[in-house]
């Protein structure tokens, strides 16, 4: 009886062992480049279905602005039918159902735009958060070896108690900022899964594209001539512009003294000086993302030049602690701005990174 119950147990715990060893298999893995991510999110991101549907229904309208047009062709019109008639007969509304296609799939375009740099920020994220991890980790190796270090020295004789009581401080510390930098790791990497739409449980990302950067040129003149040839919003502005002096035309078969043509005229006046105030927004808006460029670049070479400081300063402070010239509470300091800056640079990197990504996106649809 008692073999038994020995070889009963014995079966439950390989059977557990075998449950968790299928449950870690059964973790998905996700290797994702930008562009996967990209990709990935906007197929499952209902949002963009809907923007199909309105594509549909511009598509309709302007099939049905078409048949009120040729309708219309055959028919006498009065004055005293008013100028909604004259822009029926005219095709001043199978323009306007042209522009609502038109603009519906340039909206697309600019949501996916807008979609793709929100999910870039997010997966650079992660790749920021697994970089702070890794050098907390190496602050906490430091700090670990630093402290044993001061043990044996202590059991020798050769330091006092208080510096090996400020090492173990200081592993505690480093200890405290890594697990730190685990969980908002963890934390972006399911913010990252539900931007992808991933439904699993138990999951692994692993991402392929680091924050490392290219150098960058632009050409500031011919990217801003060239967005506003490709912007959405300087597309509506074009096609509003357009429609106010189709409008007025018609206007002209009611007279200069006519309210229709004192109100087409000045819709026409309103619309020329939105059109005209808006790009030179939207001018200074890309000129300050190029600017955003610029900035980012400094900075990640002041950032780039404080770590090679901060490096030496840490092999110059080491020798002077094996001298007996500061204590190990200024060497743990100097140590620990080694870290500080390590984090600043990956920061400064990401920045840049970014700033290009967005400029990008600002020359060809706008964000």
């Amino acid at each position: 009886m008692k073999s038994k119950i020995l070889s009963l147990a014995m079966l439950f715990v390989i059977l557990i062992s075998g449950t968790h060893t299928a449950f870690a298999q059964d973790k998905k893995v996700y290797t994702l480049s930008l562009q996967d991510a990209i990709n990935m999110a906007l197929e499952n991101d209902p949002a963009f279905m809907s923007a199909d549907v309105k594509i549909t229904d511009a598509e309709r309208q302007l099939k049905q602005a078409r048949k009120n047009h040729k309708d219309m062709q055959s028919i006498s019109i009065r004055v005293s039918q008013g100028i909604s008639s004259f822009a029926v007969q005219r095709g001043y509304y199978v323009k306007q159902a042209e522009i609502g296609v038109e603009s519906a799939k340039r909206e697309k375009e600019q949501n996916i735009a807008n979609s793709a740099y929100s999910l870039t920020q997010q997966y650079y994220g992660v790749k920021l958060s697994e970089r702070v991890l890794e050098s907390t980790k190496t602050a906490l190796a430091m700090a670990t070896d630093n402290l044993s270090n001061l043990q044996m020295q202590f059991s020798m004789g050769l330091v006092a108690e208080n510096d090996v009581n400020n090492a173990k401080l200081a592993v505690k510390r480093a200890l405290a900022a890594s697990n730190q930098s685990e969980r908002n790791l963890e934390l972006a990497k399911r913010a990252l899964a539900a931007a992808l739409y991933i439904e699993d449980e138990e999951f692994e990302l692993v991402l392929t594209d680091d924050i490392e950067y290219e150098e960058f040129s632009a050409d500031l003149v011919g990217d801003t001539k060239k967005a506003m040839e490709t912007r959405y919003d300087v597309y509506m502005l074009d096609s509003s512009l357009s429609q106010a002096q189709f409008l007025l035309d018609i206007s002209d078969l009611f007279g200069y003294t006519s309210a229709e043509y004192s109100s087409a005229k000045a819709a026409m006046i309103q619309s020329e000086v939105t059109n005209k105030y808006s790009k030179k927004m939207i001018g200074i808006s890309i000129n300050s993302s190029y600017n955003a460029i610029l900035d980012a670049k400094d900075s990640l070479l002041i950032a780039d030049d404080n770590l090679l400081l901060k490096q030496k300063e840490y092999e110059v402070a080491k020798i002077q602690y094996d001298l007996g010239l500061i204590t190990n509470t200024q060497l743990t300091a100097v140590m620990n701005n080694v870290t500080t800056a390590q984090i600043e640079l990956d920061n400064a990197k990401l920045t840049y990174k970014l700033a290009v990504i967005k400029y990008g996106y600002e020359i060809k649809v706008g964000l």
